[in-house]
């Protein structure tokens, strides 16, 4: 288990991904740089659950292989 630590961008909260997990689910490519065109989508679902999806067309596949599982932090 990998603990992230909260830190700020211009006063906005940011947890930062794993990157081999992104490339696992198919949000990224392996040989991809430059993400931030990426539009993700997040969703409080309770006292400290969010769930984090990618949106716009997966631009590497055609669909998520666990959704119900992909991003929760």
């Amino acid at each position: 288990m990998v603990f992230r630590k909260l830190r700020s961008h211009d006063g906005t909260p940011l947890v930062a991904l794993d990157r081999d997990d992104l490339v696992l689910d198919g949000v990224i490519s392996a040989d991809e740089d430059d993400h931030e065109e990426q539009n993700m989508h997040v969703q409080r679902l309770g006292k400290g659950v969010y769930v984090v999806r990618p949106v716009g067309g997966w631009p590497h596949t055609t669909a998520p292989r666990n959704q119900a599982g992909s991003g929760a932090c």
